[in-house]
């Protein structure tokens, strides 16, 4: 058997609504039969709409591919069994860049170019699944939220809005603020491995300080339903839900709190910035408290890199809300009885919300180990009161070895 139609759309979210609403997108996306490897390519209409025809039974998936190069790519509207070919399963969504979607060059297209660089983003990354899974059986598409499996037939004509609003991809802006290319001008080049790595599974290490990712396609706000590690030592108690004062949880891109009157940003994490990328995030209290902490094996008068990305949760700069408040804080611990802290920052007022997009910021430096050093611990420790606000993200904790330092 065969569905008479597929209808979906990729959408330029720009205020990060996660509504299904948003201008067109010109990015081809790609059907994959997952069982025979059918692949069909498709090029969004000018409003961001495709349609595929008659769709046999099977277990599918849609994926959005910048750049993904095919005869017919320019084509919304398409027959299955007419346009395909089999080919290796897509295992990454890949989006456009800020700097293609400026470019207006083929085959990145768009509808409404002056809204795709929105206030001052440089990253595009998703606001939906970048990647959606479904089932085809007879005339019910199936698929499934959270846990939760929706099943819904194209024979019943009010359910193909919603079948339509499942099948479409969400893109939006977001920034990320760092500050190694300044480190790389003044001539310092840092290893790329980080040295929170290498561990058991179930430690921290083992993700290399990311958090860990999800499979592709995992619907997104999908939360760990306990503690992800066993030596990440926090003094936050874990939730499998939205964290409260004291409380941290880790999980995927974080969908819209109350809707129209959230507080918090639709946030994707930093690593790959889609549906795969888990993060931490915390909601401030219990001041001079550990939110995380993570000790590490170095060499005696070596310099490291030492730093963490981290993202203010609120998109309001009410009065009543309190910047997140916390620090950064690397302390040689060779003898536990005599720490000493080699650095230590502020998150402060550099965490001011960003009312345009969500925005990473990397927080960090170059700090240097004396001559008896053989081990220091990167903590992030929480520096404020319970209270509205005080909620930020965490993500990509490194410690990396200097290279080439600063030309004399």
């Amino acid at each position: 058997m065969a569905i008479s139609m597929l209808q979906g759309s990729l959408k330029y979210d720009a205020d990060r609504k996660a509504d299904g609403t948003g201008d067109g997108m010109r990015v081809p996306i790609v059907l994959q039969n997952l069982g025979t490897g059918w692949t069909i390519p498709i090029m969004p209409n000018e409003n961001g709409d495709w349609t595929i025809r008659n769709v046999p039974d099977g277990d599918y998936q849609i994926v959005e591919q910048q750049g993904y190069q095919v005869s017919n790519v320019w084509t919304s509207d398409l027959d299955y069994a007419s346009n395909g070919s089999s080919a290796p399963r897509i295992t990454e969504a890949k989006l456009p860049s800020v700097q293609e979607y400026n470019q207006q060059s083929s085959p990145v297209t768009i509808h409404a170019p002056g809204k795709m660089t929105k206030g001052s983003s440089n990253v595009i990354n998703g606001v939906s699944e970048t990647t959606k899974l479904f089932s085809v059986q007879g005339s019910s598409v199936s698929w499934r939220t959270n846990g939760e499996k929706n099943t819904l037939s194209t024979v019943a004509s009010s359910n193909d809005n919603d079948i339509k609003k499942f099948l479409t991809i969400l893109n939006g802006p977001s920034k990320n603020t760092g500050f190694e290319d300044e480190l790389k001008n003044q001539g310092i080049t840092i290893d790329s491995a980080n040295l929170i790595s290498g561990g058991p599974p179930g430690s921290f290490s083992a993700d290399n300080g990311t958090f860990g990712s999800y499979p592709q396609g995992t619907p997104i706000d999908s939360i760990m339903p306990s503690p992800p590690y066993n030596d990440l030592k926090s003094s936050f108690n874990y939730i499998n839900g939205y964290p409260e004062d004291g409380q941290y949880n880790v999980e995927n891109t974080k969908a819209h709190l109350n809707g129209s009157n959230a507080t918090w940003w639709n946030l994707a994490g930093h690593t790959t910035g889609d549906e795969r990328d888990k993060f931490a995030i915390v909601n401030g209290s219990n001041p001079g408290q550990n939110i995380l902490s993570q000790s590490v094996a170095v060499e005696p008068n070596t310099a490291y890199l030492a730093s963490a990305w981290v993202a203010n949760m609120l998109k309001t700069r009410a009065s009543n809300f309190k910047l997140p408040q916390g620090k950064l804080e690397v302390t040689d611990t060779t003898d536990p009885s005599n720490p000493k802290i080699l650095y230590s920052n502020n998150l402060g007022t550099s965490l001011e919300a960003n009312l345009d997009h969500p925005e990473w910021k990397q927080f960090g430096d170059i700090i240097r180990t004396g001559g008896a050093t053989r081990q220091l611990t990167v903590n992030i420790i929480s520096t404020g009161p319970s209270g509205d606000g005080n909620d930020y993200a965490i993500d990509d904790v490194t410690l990396r070895k200097v290279l080439k330092k600063r030309p004399p």
